[in-house]
């Protein structure tokens, strides 16, 4: 990640929050992860930081409940 901000250091990632939830299926995702909408699903949503604590890269993603595995290997940005 460094990379893509080399030309502006004061936007260099710093800190992260990962927050990990359950959520349902609305018909768009279900379509998508070819399950029923309302379906038991888990919502991963991510923030970095740099390191005047300006938000510089968001993101979430959704998993079926049926095929979801987590693994975390914590290290410095």
């Amino acid at each position: 990640i460094a990379e893509l901000f080399s030309g502006c250091p004061e936007l260099v990632p710093v800190k992260a929050d990962l927050n990990l939830s359950v959520t349902a299926l609305k018909p768009s995702e279900a379509r998508l992860l070819n399950c029923k909408e309302g379906e038991p699903a888990f919502l991963m949503e991510q923030l970095i930081y740099a390191a005047n604590q300006l938000k510089v890269v968001w993101g979430w993603l959704v998993y079926r409940g049926d095929r979801f595995n987590f693994k975390s290997i914590s290290r410095p940005l």
